[in-house]
């Protein structure tokens, strides 16, 4: 393989000599290339490969008129040696030499082929910026042939087959399930390598709970084959933990400026009571199954910004539903859904949550601003709803009426406030302060086998 290689720098608008080459070698990559390195390229890296400062010239001597083409620098190596250099199918070729080392390589990449002579020459060029630092370095010739010895490189879903999982689940259905992913190959010597056969077919094949193994074969323009093995992991939905457990981790209740209890004594089931970066907790509260004050909660509190921030931009799922702004009086089924604005509940109205019968349904609740409950509203939750796997996301503050019952654990842009007597199964999470007015209560009950219902 001839190369002819002019190399240029050019910082400032003016040509700088920064180096001189003192080795030059190559290999073959999985993409069919030919790579070829230049040792001891030394100045400002980045500008040479982003700014297109650096060119080179291959003629091909093999072919009719010798053509030429110039090539930009693909990327860089620093301090590695020869025979480690990155994006070889085995490891770099030498090709000449002035003796000295350096280790600090620009690389070109250029199509060739396999399996035909090539015939480059590598030149100077019309530059001093990487002219020969002895005077036996140029013109490097490379010849010979390519053989291709390798089979094509399988992916799935655009990762490296072998070992590859996919994950699934029977949240929205029973089992066996069907999956979808894409395959493709990757061959240094063939570009459309020929796929073969898989033993699963994607989104015709369902799964069952568990792993099962997937074989895909394909093979190249020389009948090279490859054969790879991924997985497909299915997930018993009904098994899996109520999205409460990650939503709320310990605690019952937790803010980011005060916590406060105000007049009756207040009921805390199954969680701790928390604040940071604030250190205000103050009022009357009892603690029933155990909980703790804890007042060094940073872990804690940074995850509930950065789980509030992404639930407000819609990434519980992409199957989200529009709904009211007064919902008193509505039933729901498992899913997500969206106000722009507000949910308000009426006075005395009824929510019913219906899960259909689902493993595992989950109701998550969205809202553009506020979350307001009127006094005496109650929710009915029927055929496997729990309120361990209801989430209301609210853009600013939360406010439960007097005698109010609310299921699900909320999590406020801004404020938490309980009305007299007011009843939350599932945790309160602020991003300013939670105040219980009187007589509140708050349960989690989410490490309790028995599903809350309310």
């Amino acid at each position: 393989m001839n190369f002819s290689i002019t190399i240029m720098l050019l910082i400032g608008g003016l040509l700088q000599v920064h180096s001189h080459g003192t080795e030059v070698r190559r290999c073959l990559t999985p993409e069919g290339n030919l790579r070829v390195f230049v040792e001891h390229w030394h100045g400002r890296w980045e500008t040479i490969t982003t700014s297109n400062s650096g060119t080179m010239t291959i003629r091909q001597n093999h072919l009719s008129g010798t053509p030429s083409t110039t090539l930009y620098p693909t990327g860089y190596v620093l301090n590695t040696a020869p025979g480690s250099l990155p994006g070889c199918i085995g490891s770099d070729t030498f090709v000449t030499s002035c003796g000295a080392v350096h280790d600090d390589w620009v690389y070109y990449d250029f199509p060739t082929t396999c399996n035909n002579p090539v015939d480059y020459t590598l030149l100077s060029g019309n530059t001093v910026v990487l002219m020969e630092g002895c005077g036996n370095l140029y013109p490097a010739n490379i010849q010979g042939t390519f053989s291709d010895t390798t089979p094509p490189a399988i992916k799935i879903d655009g990762n490296d087959c072998q070992g590859y999982i996919i994950n699934a689940d029977t949240c929205s259905g029973s089992s066996p399930v069907a999956v979808t992913w894409t395959t493709a190959a990757q061959d240094d010597c063939d570009p459309n390598p020929s796929f073969v056969s898989s033993s699963k077919i994607s989104g015709v094949d369902t799964f069952g709970i568990g792993r099962t193994p997937v074989e895909v074969k394909y093979k190249d323009n020389t009948s090279l084959e490859a054969t790879c093995t991924f997985y497909v992991d299915v997930s018993d939905c009904a098994s899996a933990a109520p999205i409460s457990h990650e939503m709320c981790g310990d605690f019952a209740v937790h803010a980011r400026t005060t916590v406060t209890f105000d007049g009756l004594t207040s009921t805390i089931q199954d969680g701790d009571v928390g604040v940071y970066p604030g250190t205000s907790i103050t009022g009357s509260h009892i603690f029933v199954n155990g909980g703790d004050i804890v007042l060094n909660s940073h872990v804690f509190a940074d995850y509930v910004v950065d789980a509030h921030a992404s639930a407000m931009e819609g990434n519980y799922g992409t199957s989200e539903t529009a709904m009211d702004i007064e919902i008193g009086g509505m039933t729901f089924t498992p899913g997500i859904y969206r106000s722009g604005s507000a949910i308000n509940f009426a006075h005395g109205t009824v929510i019913t949550l219906d899960g259909e019968n689902k493993p595992n349904p989950e109701f998550i609740f969205i809202a553009g601003s506020t979350l307001v409950t009127a006094a005496d509203t109650s929710f009915i939750l029927v055929n496997g709803a729990k309120a361990e796997n209801v989430v209301w996301v609210l853009g600013t503050a939360a406010t439960l009426g007097a005698r109010s019952e609310l299921a699900g654990s909320i999590m406020a842009g801004t404020a938490i406030t309980f009305g007299t007597n007011s009843k939350l199964y599932g945790c309160a999470l602020a991003q300013t302060a939670v105040t219980f007015e009187s007589g509140g209560s708050v349960a989690v009950d989410h490490y309790e086998d028995d599903a809350i219902t309310v």
